[in-house]
């Protein structure tokens, strides 16, 4: 049993170590990437990213009422 803690605290630390690392250049590229958009690309690109975010709320959420009245 310890030494499965042991395994998930070691893993725990290289995940946060690799996250301190690797988000900081996705952000850097995201913004990057987004700066050489034309300004109706731009708006074209955030109107995609709110439909599929709402895509998702709306499937997650018709996943989870279809799990609730099974009960």
């Amino acid at each position: 049993m310890l030494k499965i803690r042991i395994i998930a605290v070691v893993l725990a630390i290289l995940l946060t170590i690799a996250t301190a690392y690797v988000l900081p250049w996705i952000v850097y590229e995201y913004k990057q990437w987004v700066g050489h958009l034309t300004v109706m690309q731009q708006q074209w690109f955030n109107i995609a990213q709110a439909v599929l975010g709402i895509a998702i709320a709306v499937c997650a959420f018709w996943i989870w009422k279809k799990k609730k009245s099974r009960k």
